[in-house]
């Protein structure tokens, strides 16, 4: 037992600091705490790893000590007894059932408790008694990956410590050479300060950059809203906007979660963008209005208005009809419009409308609207020919705050330095948000920027990683230093195809099709909108690029939507593709439960691919005439990978060196040599004692048996 003991002790160590570090973010997630007694149950974990020898034992005793844990974290009011233990049963099944009919939209803390003592239980047994140190260092860093959307949580650091402690742990392990394993911990150390030393928002987006696209999928799938508490302050999601529109802009920031909450339906023969409103005050955090743009002009009792484009003097598209309708108002009044000339007769709801002159906003009090509409229609020709000139009002266009940094203005200058035109500088801004590598679009890993750091600034210095806001935001400030007038709008992807027929396709919107946008002065046209964001593309911006140059955005039909903070965001919409509409608890339920079924099957998989070796020599044993002819070649072949056996070399020559440089074979493989050479020459039965030699270096060769290595000489 001491041998053992010392054996394991350093394996114990650092897998104990490995498990520490992954149960203390579930700790602060869930609003656990106690860190001392996560320490506690970590090292209890790795004891029973490490210390006992039998698996039989170790299942009751794992049990005990798991269940211990779980009250620990969860008395629920009880002393540990079976009363406890029947209590949490039973909030375990309420759970359960609420969850899986839809009542609890979260994961609640027993459950997820339960879950990641029974996934650390499994890790650490699979890291001390099996040395699989990569494979358990994989789901720890996935697990940690997946938690990087709580900003109060450094986990670039962690995610690293936890790297650099697998690295020594493997070198401590499998090398028994004391220069080596100097040599090794002095590069692996130099690793980790290297590191540290970069900038923490480089480090951060080298390490989220790896598992972005993972992580961004499982946002779309609503994967993240199973660990918030229903949206509410006190739950593990605390802190995290929701996609959506919002009425407040005044600090952008931070990750979004995906919400695929209907909003409306239109019936219409193409795609376009739905505007709803624009903001004009940049403050250095967010968008403000000013006071023109919040004065709205009442239309009580009237069932139709028109809206035209303000200052748009060029030619307009054919007449189409869209009829749209909403599915969850709330206490919303927005009516989304497309850009051009708009007729709307409400169809459904009370008869008001409210129009904003300024902001070109309109709101109604319906629940369905009639829109006969015409687009615009215009070239990049024509607008290389308009020159900057601003609109004819008080509002100013080109404000900024006095503290922007010089730094953006410069970058501003720089881009526009060999642009002759309005148009030709307007463009240049946008593709280089657009195209430029040294940005990167996620919803999850945008950050809060410091409280003293202008937001855009932080964005294009410092984070380079955002979603819609921030590259329409920058965009916009980037113009205004260079003289251009720009506002700041929001509104809605074009959303994505749910049905169609001969005349017309009805698009669905969602909370996750929210998106920001910019829009630039041109006298003639009056406003215009440009996308900055990559992978979008504005319909009436589409062919400006085309023609101008060509670039990598996509087109609409496989265009991305994202939103703005405050539970706003966006999410990336394939028009082109016809889906059948899930209903809404299907969708909520499915995709963890099909994420579960898929990390089950990954189990399944695993083991059978640990375990597979020995069933098969088990196997060979039950039903092979002469098991020992065909069981050796294959237990001599598994040797062989790990101590290469010259062609020449005698079998029982190669057995006695395996002895030696591996003290764990005991001296039965020798033996067992010796039986196999005398049955090649002989047709005697396999004896119950051979059998259990099989069976017996079978289960030491299915095991990472180098933990028995010796020093290997003259090999």
């Amino acid at each position: 037992m001491i041998q053992q003991l010392k054996e394991k002790l350093v394996p114990m160590l650092l897998t104990f600091i490995t498990f520490f570090l992954f149960f203390i973010q579930f700790l602060s997630i869930y609003r656990l705490g106690n860190y001392p007694l996560a320490g506690m149950i970590v090292g209890l974990f790795c004891l029973i790893a490490g210390i006992i020898p039998y698996r039989w034992l170790k299942f009751p005793v794992y049990c005990l000590a798991g269940s211990g844990a779980a009250y620990l974290f969860m008395p629920l009011g009880q002393t540990f007894s079976k009363e406890w233990v029947s209590l949490f049963v039973q909030t375990l099944k309420e759970n359960y059932l609420g969850f899986s009919s839809g009542e609890i939209s979260f994961i609640p803390p027993a459950i997820a408790l339960t879950i990641i003592l029974l996934l650390m239980i499994l890790l650490i047994e699979l890291q001390i008694e099996y040395m699989r140190i990569y494979l358990s260092t994989l789901i720890v860093v996935g697990y940690l990956l997946l938690l990087v959307i709580y900003n109060h949580l450094d986990l670039s650091l962690v995610i690293l410590f936890v790297l650099c402690n697998a690295l020594f742990f493997r070198l401590v392990v499998y090398l028994k050479d004391r220069q080596a394993i100097i040599l090794g911990t002095m590069v692996i150390g130099l690793l980790f300060l290297s590191a540290v030393t970069l900038p923490k928002t480089q480090l951060e987006n080298r390490l989220l950059e790896v598992s972005s696209s993972i992580r961004n999928q499982l946002n779309e799938q609503g994967f993240y809203r199973y660990f918030e508490q229903n949206g509410q302050g006190n739950g593990p999601g605390n802190g995290l906007s929701r996609t959506g529109f919002s009425e407040d802009d005044t600090s952008l920031g931070g990750p979004l979660l995906d919400d695929r909450t209907i909003l409306f339906e239109a019936d219409q023969q193409q795609a376009h963008y739905w505007r709803v409103d624009s903001k004009n005050i940049y403050t250095g955090k967010g968008w403000e209005p000013s006071e023109e743009n919040v004065t709205r002009q009442s239309l009580l009792y009237a069932s139709e208005i028109a809206v035209s484009a303000r200052d748009y003097q060029g030619e307009l598209a054919e007449n189409e009809t869209i009829n749209l309708t909403f599915q969850n108002r709330n206490n919303n009044q927005y009516l989304p419009l497309p850009y051009g000339e708009k007729q709307i007769q409400l169809t459904s709801g009370q008869t008001t409308f409210y129009l904003y002159e300024e902001s070109d906003r309109v709101d109604l009090l319906g629940n369905s609207v009639r829109i006969d509409w015409q687009d615009l229609n215009y070239s990049a020709a024509e607008l290389s020919e308009v020159s900057i000139s601003l609109p004819t009002n008080t509002i100013d266009y080109l404000q900024l705050p006095e503290q922007l940094p010089q730094r953006v203005r410069d970058l501003a200058n720089e881009l526009v330095a060999n642009q002759e035109t309005m148009f030709d500088k307007v463009m240049a801004v946008q593709e280089y948000l657009k195209t430029s590598s040294d940005f990167r679009y996620s919803k999850l890993d945008a950050k809060v920027p410091p409280e003293n750091q202008d937001y855009v600034d932080h964005f294009l210095f410092d984070s380079q990683v955002g979603y819609c806001d921030n590259f329409s935001t920058a965009m916009s400030v980037l113009l205004r230093s260079v003289g251009i007038p720009t506002r700041w709008v929001k509104g809605f992807a074009p959303g994505t195809v749910t049905e169609t027929n001969e005349t017309y396709q009805t698009y669905t919107v969602r909370n996750q099709d929210a998106h920001s946008w910019v829009e630039v002065y041109f006298e003639g046209y009056g406003w215009l909108p440009f996308e900055p964001t990559p992978s979008f593309s504005q319909p009436l911006t589409e062919e400006l690029v085309e023609t101008t140059e060509t670039t990598s955005s996509e087109s609409i039909e496989t265009s991305e939507s994202s939103t703005s903070i405050s539970t706003s965001s966006e999410q990336e919409t394939t028009v082109e593709s016809v889906e059948a509409e899930q209903n809404n608890q299907a969708f909520r339920f499915g995709p963890i439960w099909n994420w579960l079924k898929w990390l089950l099957l990954a189990i399944v998989l695993i083991t059978i691919w640990y375990w597979h070796f020995y069933v098969l020599i088990l196997l060979l044993l039950r039903i092979s005439k002469q098991p020992l002819l065909k069981t050796y070649p294959l237990l001599l072949a598994k040797l062989e990978r790990q101590l290469p056996r010259p062609k020449e070399q005698p079998l029982q020559q190669y057995a006695e060196q395996a002895e030696e440089a591996f003290s764990s074979l005991n001296g039965e493989f020798v033996l067992l040599t010796s039986h196999y050479e005398q049955s090649i020459y002989s047709n005697e039965k396999i004896t119950e004692n051979e059998k259990e030699l099989i069976k017996s270096l079978a289960w030491k060769l299915n095991k990472p048996f180098k933990r028995g290595m010796t020093q290997v000489k003259n090999i």
